[in-house]
């Protein structure tokens, strides 16, 4: 399954749930799980991993 900006934000994930989709896309795995929602946000809105930090 493809995970696409808006079934991201339709979905409640709880931060585990965050720390892996993170781990999966190659983003940061620490912060809050606002972090992790914006970490996840920026990606699925077309910014790459590297930038995001």
């Amino acid at each position: 399954m493809v995970l696409t900006l808006k079934d991201f934000e339709q979905t409640y994930f709880y931060k585990t749930e965050l720390i892996q989709l993170c781990k999966v896309y190659g983003l940061p795995t620490y912060g809050t799980k606002a972090e992790l929602n914006k970490y996840l946000t920026l990606y699925l809105s077309g910014t790459p991993a590297c930038d995001i930090k």
